[in-house]
């Protein structure tokens, strides 16, 4: 982590101006390789796309800045803390963990994390910078809008996505990103866009 230096920061007069100004854009994302992927390797497409998301936005230097202590910082990465609903309940979890290099290794570690929690929520893990992340997968959705109240110190992105679609044999979901507009400009929302297709096409698929 350092510190960013708003003499410096070209964002300065959009930095004072948005204070806890937070708004949500929604776009399409193919997942069609993601799902084929997370076949072949036995993992969980919910904790693989909880990790091309993070992935990608650790890319984007924009969705790494922060606040801590009042100051405003660039985070060295943000790590996933994401819904969790085990089977058979109607009550959700809140489970964070670190991110990793490797997404098999992180899927495979996050789904025991997740099955391993009894309580609600870690307040512990919740002092990490984060990336909040949801999915309702019984329904496509178009939007996800008042997740919470933002404060001037709330500056962790939310990302939720509903059910895929299947269109013709390429899989879609839409992608609802929310983020404080103090940092995060649409410009640094098409870099995260192109950003995660570029993970997810990158993801190592053998040919059937």
């Amino acid at each position: 982590m350092r510190k960013l230096d708003l003499s410096t920061y070209p964002r300065r007069d959009a930095y004072e101006f948005m204070g806890s100004l937070s708004y949500t854009l929604v776009f399409p994302i193919e997942v069609t390789r993601l799902r084929r992927f997370c076949r072949q390797e036995g993992i969980s497409f919910y904790m693989g796309m909880c990790w091309c998301v993070t992935e990608a936005m650790n890319s984007v230097e924009a969705f790494r800045c922060g606040m801590a202590d009042g100051e405003p910082v660039v985070y060295d990465g943000r790590h996933p803390s994401f819904t969790y609903l085990p089977e058979g309940a109607e009550q959700f979890r809140i489970v964070t963990v670190l991110h990793e290099a490797d997404i098999v290794s992180f899927a495979r570690h996050a789904k025991e994390a997740a099955e391993r929690q009894t309580v609600f929520i870690d307040m512990e893990k919740e002092k990490l910078p984060l990336i909040y992340l949801s999915c309702v997968p019984w329904m496509p959705i178009t939007a996800v809008c008042g997740i919470h109240a933002p404060t001037p110190e709330e500056t962790a992105p939310h990302v939720t996505w509903g059910r895929w679609e299947d269109n013709g044999g390429r899989f879609t979901l839409q992608l609802s990103v929310e983020v404080n507009h103090r940092f995060v400009d649409g410009l640094h929302m098409s870099r995260f866009y192109e950003a995660l297709q570029r993970v997810i096409a990158g993801l190592d698929v053998r040919e059937a």
